[in-house]
């Protein structure tokens, strides 16, 4: 009897810590999603915060202080109009409009007819843009970034609307092997759930700035599971200079590795990419140095073009360009050279050695691009830019929605630096 009473007791001991624990995690993950919702709410204000300073600096340069006063919905006598106005932004920056041409109230007593219906064709103009936007779904709490718990949804909703993603794991810079084990682990488990998607990794996350040896190793391993599942794809991601030339030899190993494939390059995609950072002073040859060496030894270079994210870590070390019209000119000469490349071997009747994943908004560069579809296919960033994307799709090419996905601390890294991009380059 006083034993059945015991193991009696001893269950409901278990029970109980059972329900503790069980209760905890929920709270946790309540926390968690409180402190993503938090911190979503302060990027997206940084941006329009920088967004509008930009406007502001502009149109006082252009129109004077007076001007300025009399134009801005800011600066209104009108207390019902200054609220309107306010509420206008605060909708505008959190419910995703395009926070970098935010724009307020109109006060049409200040105005003549001429200029009010100026000024309210230039609001329809915006409306328009935005019903644009918001034809590409994003349900994402973070905007930019995707949870752990909303990554499927996410690729499902990319999916219903002919988009694939570019998915990479938002952990950077591990600092133990556990940490860079872990995310192995856990980019190799979404490439076997999303085998039909495209991925990412960062050199940085898998131990590149302690043990290099341990970074090519489990660099290998996910490139191996991706071959292993037939992804559409894996992007090495270029990060800050001091790894750019660890991302070179390791993009290189791996394409020599996966990129050859029995029907010598005649695929829409290449197994695996190298991401060059064309805001970089060096990044045209080694483009053209790479796309030499894959025809000489015979495997697909894929090339990955984006502009540049690390503007504000590397700046000051003599490695990237000064303005943004030096970074659009080497953009546009290294896909200029890639493209050439291409139509050169298919005038000889070879198959392309050279596949490019455009990841850009410049509607310049992408212009240039069309008309490749076996040999290009484009990205842009996920909460950006959709009006790019939409364009394309109806276009017909392929396109990526690129983003990270993680817990909300880890993503914290990537969405600073799309706030520090949007107020640079705006």
């Amino acid at each position: 009897m006083t034993q059945h009473f015991s193991s009696v007791k001893g269950e409901q001991k278990q029970r109980r810590r059972g329900y503790t624990i069980n209760a905890r995690s929920e709270n946790e993950e309540e926390r968690e999603r409180e402190r993503a919702l938090f911190i979503s709410l302060f990027v997206r204000l940084m941006v329009f915060i920088a967004s509008s300073w930009r406007s502001l600096l502009k149109r006082k340069k252009n129109n004077g202080i007076g001007k300025l006063f009399f134009r801005s919905a800011n600066f209104t006598s009108s207390k019902s109009l200054g609220k309107a106005a306010a509420t206008t932004v605060v909708v505008d920056a959190v419910g995703g409009g395009d926070l970098s041409s935010s724009r307020t109230a109109e006060i049409p007593a200040l105005f003549s007819k001429k200029e009010r219906r100026r000024r309210e064709e230039g609001v329809k103009e915006q409306e328009e843009k935005r019903v644009v936007r918001r034809i590409i779904t994003n349900e994402t709490l973070l905007r930019f970034a995707s949870l752990n718990d909303e990554l499927e949804r996410t690729v499902r909703s990319h999916r219903g609307q002919g988009l694939r993603s570019l998915l990479i794991a938002a952990v950077e810079h591990s600092r133990t092997k556990d940490e860079a084990e872990r995310t192995r682990r856990m980019t190799e488990d979404t490439i076997r759930k999303f085998p039909s998607e495209m991925h990412a990794l960062k050199l940085s996350a898998l131990g590149a700035t302690f043990n290099e040896s341990l970074c090519e190793r489990l660099t290998m391993d996910i490139a191996e599971a991706a071959r292993e599942v037939g992804a559409s794809g894996l992007c090495v991601d270029a990060e800050e200079d001091f790894l750019n030339e660890q991302v070179d030899a390791v993009s290189l190993m791996l394409m020599r590795a996966m990129n050859k494939s029995e029907n010598d390059g005649d695929t829409k995609n290449a197994a695996v990419y190298k991401t060059y950072q064309m805001y970089r002073k060096d990044s045209v040859e080694k483009l053209k140095r790479d796309i030499a060496t894959a025809e000489s030894e015979g495997f697909v270079l894929g090339a990955k073009l984006v502009r540049g994210a690390y503007l504000n870590i590397d700046r000051g070390k003599g490695v990237l360009f000064e303005t943004k019209k030096e970074t659009d000119e080497s953009f546009a000469d290294g896909l200029a050279f890639a493209l050439k490349s291409i139509r050169e071997r298919k005038k000889d009747n070879q198959n392309s050695h050279v596949k490019i994943l455009l990841a850009t908004r410049n509607t310049d560069n992408i212009s240039s691009a069309l008309g490749y579809s076996d040999d290009v296919q484009f990205a842009q960033l996920m909460g950006m830019d959709d009006e790019v994307t939409l364009s394309l799709l109806k276009k017909g090419e392929r396109v990526a929605k690129y983003f990270p996905y993680g817990k909300f601390t880890e993503t914290l890294p990537y969405l600073w630096r799309r706030c520090l991009e949007r107020a640079a380059f705006s």
